[in-house]
């Protein structure tokens, strides 16, 4: 008695475990996407959801192969720059890809390091703020000279109601909540 109740315990894991991923043949022969999709859901059981502007007039081509449905779909985004997004195990929605990267003519570029911010002798650290060097700064266009109150204007964030060097305001704030310090002096 143990050894059919065995071999029927095994028999079972083996099928219950091979069907984990459930393989379909898959053949599109250049047909139109939208019976590609019909093939799609009558094979792997699923609803795909999606607009007909998104696949109007697209044709595709895959070869005979067993995939499975995560295989089949990972195809055909690529092959029509299409996203599959699986709301549960059964619904998919298919959208337009926003992936700049699913294009294979990208150019990749070189590095650009900024060593100056706005002009030379305004620096903007990791952290996110800004020094400014009196010896390094040069002149902003608009300017006579090189001015550093003016500069500080010319920051993101910073404004001043009056147009001039003092009163400004940060990011909303008001001129008394905002500290400029100046060789170790408050300004």
């Amino acid at each position: 008695m143990k050894l059919p109740f065995s071999f029927l315990f095994s028999f079972f894991c083996f099928f219950s475990f091979s069907q984990e991923k459930a393989t379909k043949v898959i053949d599109f022969n250049n047909i139109k996407v939208s019976t590609a999709f019909l093939i799609i859901e009558k094979k792997y059981n699923v609803k795909l959801s999606y607009t007909d502007k998104i696949i109007k007039g697209k044709m595709i081509f895959l070869k005979n192969k067993n995939r499975s449905l995560i295989e089949t779909l990972a195809e055909l985004s690529k092959a029509l720059n299409l996203d599959f997004q699986f709301i549960n195990k059964r619904f998919i929605t298919v959208t337009i890809s926003t992936s700049v990267f699913n294009s294979e003519n990208y150019n990749e570029l070189d590095e650009v390091v900024i060593t100056s911010y706005l002009a030379k002798g305004i620096i903007k650290d990791k952290n996110g703020a800004f020094k400014i060097t009196l010896k390094e700064l040069e002149i902003l266009p608009g300017l006579v000279e090189a001015d550093v109150l003016e500069s500080i204007q010319e920051l993101p964030g910073v404004i001043s109601p009056n147009e001039t060097a003092t009163g400004l305001n940060v990011r909303g704030g008001t001129p008394d909540q905002n500290q400029i310090i100046w060789d170790g002096f408050s300004i």
